[in-house]
């Protein structure tokens, strides 16, 4: 038998019928490492059985999802504490998959967090990942309440921690460097101080073990699980430099024979080993007030919520719990307030603050049956809302939600990243060994002292700290300002690949034009105005599609109250069916008409039309109009100016179409293009090279946003569907579509300065800790010792230098992520 087959049984969400559960076996046992799949139609699993050398169960699920299935799965978010580095990132993503059942692992550094998603079944519990990555040298925690995760991100206690640690650690090493340079004016009277060297000797030790407890803790786990980190050669580093000098402290006491501490060159390290963590401490404070700076567009959403609201019952006011509030209650809302929940607005008139969530400077007047959200403003007037949402299904908690996954999801480029980070900290410590046994057996005098001197600052020196904050800084703050804007980014992938699109596919109503539409007038043959509006709404009201909502709307504001129909039947992209009052309704445009051979006369005209037949005669049309958006024009320009190809495709008629194409100076168009004729579309130019940008209204279009390399949804609040695309503007203003393209531009920008300023940084400083420039300043003859601060008076780089390199190297990529927040459309 097999010892590396793994048999697994793997619940779906859907129900499996024969001819497509055959489909499913061949697509599975197609996957190599794949060596009997099984279908237990019974409870809806699928039992596979496995090569674990060959595939993971992420390959299982890409090869379930081709099928047109989905695995019930648990998605779990826990708070990561004790990484440092990349090849933190990397053990811990490690120690999750371990996990049995383990589907997806994304653990980001620099929001501390692991999004993980795992198969559905009795055995496995949020606490089976706590122990694994407790086991792997890291503390792991569930998320707390929103007020919680705010001081989380805040890290109060985190940098008051690191503040006190810093001020002892810098007035220790202070007194210890200023006691022990021999270049300094009052070295003479400094060296006479009675057990100068005891005293030395307590401070070091004080800041080694409290000031640097942190770091051992990780560290040492962390070498423990077989997986060193950053904290591991911070350890490794200074403990040579403080141990030597201990060991050379003690030796030289009245205790020991002289003649024993002869045998050591006389140099303590003391000074080196307290600096190394005081700059590191320092690098992790400034690195730390970085990372809050980087999650405050998180933390401002958060923070909108209020904790409280004021619930109207039996004519009284009480204030409760945001959490206690239920769907339909009624809450009162006082101008400055801030509304707490989804609602409809039941009386009062206001103006209302939504920027926040928009981007839109100028307040909305709001009135009855307006929709107003929570974290918005209310400005004017004391408003009674009726609650629609819960707090949880909330648009600002939709909000939040989408930009926690984007920020704890990967860009392409950080996996490689992570890669690179995994290996890098086991090959410092095999080229620091290699320059300490070289320089210890072939280099200059004293051998040993310069082959440790070597050893510790390529220990310090490295820094995979830098690498592995390179991309997921940069995202974090990024799709924080794109969430200012009213953009919302749902992964790090459909950021870095916004600018490589070179087509873009508009929808056309709601899109392009307002999506206001208006029945601007009704014609008929034989009914009266009134009766023909009545049949058309009573059946449109049956339908999500914007010009069913029109004529809907219309007919309520003639007073005219619909009827009920039977057999309701959706046609995509052609119109609809009923029957009502045993009669056949038939309603839609021109093209669905003549599929049913009525004879409709064919109007040319710019205006949208929806014809009505009973029992097979026409009897009718109406008519409607929208306006193109002010922003259209500009943005087709500008995009077609960087090179795009724009292309419009709309069910609308020709006529309508050409002349909103005519109008943007759009040369490629479709009209009366069905949902599926749209989805060929964007196969057949994906088929040709391109990469698609698809943007729509989330609905209609969903099988074309789904194909397309990236999908775009245009709207206002609850208008639009948040998880229906990629990326979703709150904004109906087209100009955010050249801010999204912008900001992915940038970012990229960022992410790529960043990631060359890590691995430039390495690459050059690492032989330089290793000695490099030593034959270099042999052969040239330099001294270098008006530059003994930097390389001592043999041309080796001081290991304090190379603490302040390191911690400098994190900060500089902070930092220019940071930049991201200066972004200015």
């Amino acid at each position: 038998m097999n010892s590396n087959l793994t048999m697994i049984n793997i619940p779906l969400v859907e129900d499996i019928s024969n001819d497509s559960g055959n489909n499913l076996i061949q697509n599975l046992r197609s996957i190599l490492g794949v060596q009997s799949v099984e279908i237990k139609t019974n409870n809806n699993d699928i039992s596979i059985s496995f090569d674990g050398r060959f595939l993971s169960l992420s390959s299982l699920k890409i090869g379930i999802e081709r099928a047109g299935y989905t695995i019930k799965s648990t998605n779990l978010t826990l708070n990561i504490t004790g990484m440092t580095c990349g090849a933190c990132v990397n053990h811990v993503e490690t120690a999750i998959r371990n996990i049995p059942y383990t589907l997806e692992a994304n653990v980001n550094l620099a929001t501390e967090r692991a999004n993980i998603q795992y198969i559905e079944n009795d055995s496995t519990e949020s606490s089976d990942f706590i122990e694994a990555i407790s086991s792997a040298g890291y503390s792991a925690a569930m998320p707390g309440n929103y007020s919680q995760e705010v001081d989380r991100l805040n890290k109060n206690d985190e940098l008051r921690s690191i503040k006190n640690r810093l001020a002892v650690s810098f007035l220790g090493s202070m007194f210890i460097f200023l006691t022990s340079m021999h270049f300094l004016p009052w070295h003479p009277i400094t060296s006479s101080i009675p057990y100068l060297e005891i005293y030395c000797l307590i401070i070091a030790t004080i800041i080694q073990f409290w000031c640097g407890y942190s770091f051992y803790t990780s560290g040492i786990r962390s070498l423990i699980a077989l997986a060193p980190n950053m904290n591991s050669l911070i350890i490794i580093g200074t403990s040579v430099a403080y141990g030597y000098s201990v060991f050379l402290t003690v030796i030289n006491t009245s205790f020991f024979n002289p003649s024993i501490s002869n045998m050591f060159p006389p140099y303590l390290f003391f000074d080196t080993s307290t600096m190394i963590i005081t700059l590191i401490i320092m690098g992790k404070y400034l690195e730390t007030i970085a990372k809050v700076k980087t999650s405050q567009s998180i933390r401002q959403l958060i923070q909108l919520r209020p904790t409280t609201a004021t619930l109207l019952r039996n004519d009284e006011q009480i204030e409760v719990a945001i959490n206690e509030i239920k769907i339909n209650d009624v809450i009162l809302i006082r101008p400055g307030e801030i509304i707490p929940i989804d609602g409809t607005i039941l009386s009062g008139f206001t103006s209302i603050d939504e920027s926040i969530l928009t981007g839109e400077s100028l307040p909305q007047d709001k009135g009855p049956d307006s929709v107003v959200y929570t974290g918005t403003i209310n400005f004017d007037g004391s408003i009674t809302v009726v609650t629609t949402k819960n707090v949880d299904d909330s648009l600002l908690s939709q909000i939040i939600s989408l930009v926690e996954h984007a920020q704890g999801s990967k860009a392409p480029v950080q996996i490689l990243a992570d890669k690179i980070s995994s290996v890098f900290v086991p090959g410092i410590l095999a080229i620091g060994f290699l320059a300490f046994l070289g320089w210890g057996l072939f280099g200059p005098s004293p051998q040993w002292i310069i082959a440790s001197t070597a050893f510790i600052s390529i220990i310090i020196i490295a820094c995979p700290c830098a690498l592995g904050l390179a991309t997921p800084t940069a995202i974090v703050t990024s799709t924080g300002k794109a969430a200012q804007l009213g953009i919302l980014i749902k992964d790090a992938e459909t950021l870095e690949q916004l600018k490589h699109i070179d087509t873009i596919v508009f929808d056309k109503t709601g899109t392009l034009t307002e999506g206001n539409l208006e029945v601007s007038s009704i014609e008929s043959t034989s009914l009266h105005k009134d009766k023909f509006l009545k049949i058309a709404a009573s059946i449109e009201n049956h339908s999500e599609h914007p010009i069913a909502k029109a004529i809907v709307q219309h007919a309520r504001t003639k007073n005219i109250v619909v009827e009920d129909v039977t057999d309701f039947r959706n046609h995509p992209g052609l119109g609809v069916t009923a029957t009502q009052n045993n009669k056949s309704i038939i309603m839609g445009n021109l093209q669905f008409m003549k599929s049913f051979n009525l004879d409709v006369p064919e109007l040319g005209t710019v205006a949208t039309r929806v014809y009505l037949s009973i029992n097979d005669e026409f009897v009718g049309f109406l008519t409607l109009t929208d306006k193109i958006k002010e922003s259209a024009a500009y943005t087709i320009q500008t995009l077609k100016n960087t090179g795009k190809n724009i292309i419009l495709a709309s069910g609308d008629n020709q006529q309508v179409v050409e002349h909103v194409a005519e109008q943007l100076g759009i040369q490629q168009y479709y009209s009366q293009i069905t949902p599926q004729e749209k989805f060929s579309l964007i196969t057949d130019l994906q088929s040709m090279g391109r990469k698609v940008l698809m943007i729509g209204d989330g609905i209609n279009d969903a099988p074309a946003l789904t194909q397309s390399n990236i999908s775009m949804a245009i709207g206002q609040g609850s208008d639009i569907s948040i998880e229906a695309s990629k990326i979703t503007l709150l904004r109906p203003d087209l100009m955010s579509i050249l801010d999204s393209i912008k900001l992915s531009e940038v970012t990229s920008r960022i992410i790529k300065q960043n990631l060359f300023w890590a691995f430039f940084y390495n690459l050059l400083l690492i032989p330089i800790a290793a000695g490099a420039l030593y034959p270099v300043f042999s052969i040239i003859n330099f001294n270098p010792t008006n530059l003994s601060f930097i390389f001592g008076d043999t041309g080796f780089l001081n290991p304090v230098m190379a603490a302040f390199a390191m911690a400098f190297s994190s900060i500089t990529v902070i930092s220019n992520s940071l930049r991201i927040k200066n972004f200015n459309p």
